[in-house]
C-alpha cells in the first residue's frame, strides 16, 4: 500500500436526540450505551488494525477536547483539531483533510464517533475494499448500509451500475422517506442506508470542496495566518453530504453486510439493546409489569416502576427525567428548543 491510512474521526456532535443522557458538556459519542466503553473508544479501536494510533484524528469542538482526551489520553494534542463554532461536517473533513495533505498526503477513513457497529471483521473488511478502490482511482467513496428494514429514520443512496464485486457507482442520494418509499426502497435491492462514512484520497476530497464550496476550501487555506475563530465564522454551515456528495459525480459506494446503528434516537436502543419477553428495554434498577415494547433507562439509585404501559420511553438522569411516547423519539430536540428559551433552564441541556 502506498498511501498511509488515516482514521478521521468526527466526534463535535451534540445527539440531542438521546437527551437528557446525551448533554453539552458530554454528549453521546462520549457515553458507553450498553458497552464497557464509550462510542468514541469502540469507534478508535474498530479502525486502528487498519490505522495504527499514529494516524488517528480527531475533529472535535473546543468544548469537547476535555472529554476527548479523556477518553483517549494516548492521543497527541497536535492530533485533535478543535474547532471553535459549529459549521457542520464539511469544514471538519476539509480541515482534516488539509491537515493530511500538509504531512504527505493519504487515504482518509472518515468515520461518525457516535455509531453502534458490530462484526469487527466484516467492518475492516468493508473499509479494505474502499481503501485499495480510492488509492487505484482518484474517487469518493462511501458506505452504504445493507438495510433490513423499510427505515424512515435515515437517508439512503441508489446505486447504478456495478464496477467490480462489492463497489457500485453511486446514482443519487435521497433524503429520509417516508414508509410506503422506503419499502419500495428495499423491495427494488439497490438503495442502501447512507452510513455518513467515507473513504477517499485527502487530495480527492479536497480538490471536490474546492470545485463545490470554494469558501470552506480557500478559508481554511488561510489557518496558518489568521485566526482560526475569525476563519470559522465565515465559513459556511453545512454537511459534506450537501456541500460535496450529492453534487459530484465521482460518488462510488462499497457494500456494508454488518450490524450498524447510528443510535439516532433512544429507539435505537430496542434494535442495540437486549429485549425481555414483550420487547421492553430496561437499563437499570427498573419493575416492568405488564409494560410492552418501551425503554427505561435508570440507575441503581432508584427504582423506576412501570404498570400497564406501552410504546414509551423513560429516561431518568440527576438533572432531568424524560417521558415521551415511542413515537415522538424524533423530537426530542423540540424539549431542548424550549429549554433554551428560558434562562433559568441553560443548566439542563
Amino acid at each position: 500500500m502506498r498511501n498511509k491510512v488515516f482514521g478521521v474521526i468526527i466526534a463535535g456532535g451534540r445527539g440531542e436526540r438521546l437527551w437528557p443522557l446525551s448533554r453539552r458538556e458530554r454528549p453521546k459519542q462520549f457515553l458507553s450505551l450498553g458497552g464497557r466503553k464509550t462510542l468514541l473508544e469502540e469507534t478508535v479501536e474498530r479502525i486502528l488494525p487498519l490505522t495504527g494510533e499514529e494516524n488517528i484524528l480527531v475533529v472535535t469542538s473546543e468544548e469537547q477536547v476535555k472529554e476527548v482526551k479523556r477518553v483517549l489520553p494516548w492521543l497527541g494534542e497536535e492530533r485533535i483539531l478543535q474547532e471553535p463554532l459549529r459549521r457542520n461536517t464539511a469544514p471538519a473533513i476539509t480541515w482534516a483533510g488539509l491537515w493530511i495533505e500538509e504531512r504527505g498526503g493519504g487515504i482518509m477513513v472518515v468515520l461518525p464517533s457516535d455509531h453502534v457497529i458490530r462484526e469487527g471483521d466484516k467492518f475492516r473488511a468493508v473499509v479494505q475494499k474502499g481503501i485499495e478502490y480510492a488509492e487505484r482511482e482518484s474517487v469518493l467513496v462511501t458506505i452504504g448500509i445493507l438495510p433490513t428494514r423499510p427505515e424512515t429514520g435515515y437517508g439512503y443512496i441508489e446505486v447504478g451500475e456495478r464496477m467490480e464485486e462489492g463497489v457500485w457507482r453511486v446514482a443519487r442520494f435521497v433524503e429520509k422517506p417516508d414508509e410506503d418509499t422506503a419499502r419500495t426502497f428495499l423491495e427494488r435491492g439497490n438503495f442502501f442506508w447512507n452510513s455518513g462514512m467515507f473513504i477517499w484520497r485527502s487530495e480527492s476530497i479536497l480538490k471536490e470542496v474546492r470545485k463545490y464550496e470554494p469558501a470552506i476550501y480557500e478559508g481554511l487555506k488561510k489557518l496558518s495566518k489568521e485566526s482560526i475563530r475569525d476563519i470559522y465564522s465565515q465559513l459556511p454551515d453545512i454537511s459534506i453530504d450537501y456541500a460535496v456528495m450529492e453534487r459530484s459525480s465521482n460518488i462510488f459506494m462499497v457494500k456494508g453486510e454488518f450490524f450498524w446503528d447510528d443510535v439516532g434516537s433512544w429507539l435505537a436502543l430496542r434494535r442495540i439493546g437486549e429485549r425481555d419477553e414483550k420487547g421492553n428495554v430496561s437499563w437499570g434498577n427498573n419493575l416492568l409489569l405488564d409494560t410492552e415494547n418501551s425503554v427505561v433507562v435508570g440507575s441503581r439509585d432508584k427504582l423506576i416502576a412501570l404498570l400497564g404501559v406501552k410504546g414509551i420511553v423513560v429516561v431518568d438522569t440527576p438533572q432531568a427525567l424524560l417521558v415521551m411516547e415511542e413515537k415522538k423519539a424524533q423530537e426530542v430536540k423540540r424539549i431542548l428548543r424550549e429549554i433554551e428559551g428560558k434562562k433559568d433552564w441553560e443548566k439542563y441541556l
